[in-house]
């Protein structure tokens, strides 16, 4: 039965029987888990109520036309308007029901209150941060154990309904995935599926093992499946074993047990920082030795992975204010203010790297700020963390005109095709960053292209530039050519692997060639 189903039988949940029975789980975690689950339901009723109201108040004021708000619901699905109906307000969100419920509401619902509304978007920026933060913090095994009990006092429902508009998505994982939190796996998901999983809604749970189904718009279904084939081999890695699109399973790992370690081996010889931080917290252990006797740690240190080893070092973990200190290095994790500027204050001129992880926008624009005045900083890699254009506007000045830095590296999620127009127009005119690394970010796509490609054109100081794990499509990756085959400096552009055929049949494509790297 899945979550949204659950949202149906909201009277029959609240009555007595089934408070006793929450009551009577075991464990605390548990408990803590069904009391939020709860809270969401109600909370969620109310604000869903508070949309509609006010659609309809902006209807009766003739402020908003609901054709419009079909046909940009309509796109943001990829769905045809035809397939919604929008006589009324109620109408309209009736039919928009299957791609949303009250965990999975940050992406239709909230383009929406963006677009049209004002008083109930602050009340859903405010309820998907619970949902965020309840997802980081509660475990697969308890949100399922809590459905379990939920579905013995409730009627039988039938699966998530799926229509033409929407295909089920199935994904079987490995046991070990019970103590991970939705919100790790919704961190693969947007690894693996990009900009798709955000259209992802109605995450349920199967009665016994391990099996997420999700539902997704049809026409995103083949691109979806191509995405699994062109990483089966990854996916595979992290434990995931089948995965089903509109009952069509596709078969992933061929052997399910709870033996990491030979992923993780084979994660960090591939070097993907990505999969060997999911790997460690799915239990594989970073001093296991491979068929040579080699350590992950030496592994990565063989094969040059310095971000891997360090990765391998902290067994994963994200510390909480933490800051460590290397030879030519600080590590900033989750840092406080005074902690940044505490930082600043004690670099050597041996320090020439920063890497600041899991962080905020003001803590970015704090550290940046004054890193960038430090003529001996080298190289700042920043990771799971939000960099927003606002930010990047703020420090557009000295970016543009800092004498020193080499490297920068924004990577895992970090930023989005706003602030990476930003950033390149910051790029421009800067006479010593070699190396931009922008890889694993799925909220990049073509969008931005423009805007690298004329970076290409005009800044002749940038060797590297990576943008593997991005969501730019063909027309994209063109643009990019473009610019690159007049571009006599770049020594090489990373780009995924999927474009390769793309690439490889342009006419100038031997000119090229040994500038492209394909991941």
């Amino acid at each position: 039965m899945s979550l949204h189903n659950l949202t149906h039988h909201n009277q029959q949940s609240l009555d007595h029987n089934h408070l006793l029975l929450l009551l009577s789980l075991s464990s605390v975690q548990r408990d803590e888990v069904a009391a939020n689950i709860k809270s969401l339901h109600s909370r969620f009723a109310s604000l869903n109520s508070d949309i509609r109201d006010e659609f309809e108040e902006l209807v009766k004021q003739g402020k908003v036309n609901l054709k419009a708000v079909a046909r940009s619901a309509a796109t943001y699905l990829s769905i045809k308007v035809s397939s919604l109906k929008y006589d009324d307000v109620d109408e309209l969100f009736d039919s928009l029901q299957p791609h949303y419920d009250f965990f999975s509401c940050g992406g239709l619902l909230q383009h929406l209150a963006k677009k049209y509304l004002s008083n109930a978007q602050t009340e859903l920026t405010q309820y998907i941060d619970s949902v965020d933060k309840f997802s980081e913090s509660s475990q697969l095994k308890h949100i399922r154990s809590t459905i379990k009990k939920k579905l013995l006092s409730l009627p039988a429902a039938a699966s998530p309904t799926t229509s033409n508009q929407t295909k089920p998505v199935v994904i079987k994982l490995n046991d070990r995935w019970e103590e991970m939190t939705i919100s790790k796996l919704k961190t693969v998901l947007k690894h693996y599926f990009g900009v798709t999983s955000d259209l992802f809604s109605h995450i349920s749970f199967d009665y016994g093992s391990v099996v997420i189904t999700l539902l997704i718009p049809t026409s995103q279904s083949q691109s979806l499946i191509d995405a699994i084939n062109n990483k089966t081999n990854s996916m595979s890695r992290l434990g995931i074993l089948e995965v089903a699109v509109d009952k069509k399973a596709i078969p992933i790992r061929k052997k399910d047990d709870n033996n990491f370690d030979v992923s993780l081996h084979e994660s960090v010889k591939a070097g993907d920082s990505f999969e060997v931080s999911m790997l460690l917290q799915l239990g594989a252990d970073p001093n296991s030795k491979d068929e040579r006797g080699k350590s992950a740690v030496e592994i990565a240190k063989q094969g040059g992975y310095s971000q891997i080893e360090e990765i391998l070092l902290t067994g994963g973990r994200e510390e909480t204010g933490k800051v460590k200190w290397y030879s030519d290095r600080v590590l900033l994790t989750k840092p406080s203010a005074g902690q940044c500027q505490e930082v600043i204050s004690q670099l050597m001129d041996s320090h020439q790297n920063i890497y600041l992880n899991h962080s905020s926008p003001d803590i970015v624009y704090l550290l940046m700020s004054l890193a960038l005045d430090i003529r001996t900083i080298k190289r700042i890699n920043i990771r799971n963390t939000k960099i927003t254009k606002d930010v990047i506007l703020l420090l557009s000045h000295k970016i543009t005109n800092n004498t020193s830095l080499e490297t920068l590296w924004i990577i895992y999620d970090s930023i989005n095709d706003d602030g990476v127009i930003a950033l390149t127009q910051s790029l421009i005119n800067n006479k010593t960053i070699t190396i931009l690394d922008l890889s694993i970010n799925p909220d990049i796509t073509s969008t931005s292209a423009q805007s690298l490609a004329e970076l290409l054109l005009y800044n002749h100081t940038l060797s590297y530039l990576e943008l593997d794990g991005t969501n730019i499509d063909t027309d994209g990756v063109l643009v990019l050519m473009e610019s690159l085959s007049t571009n006599n400096t770049l020594r090489r552009l990373c780009l995924d692997r999927k474009h390769k055929q793309t690439c490889s049949s342009l006419p100038y494509y031997k000119t090229i060639e040994n500038r492209l790297h394909f991941v």
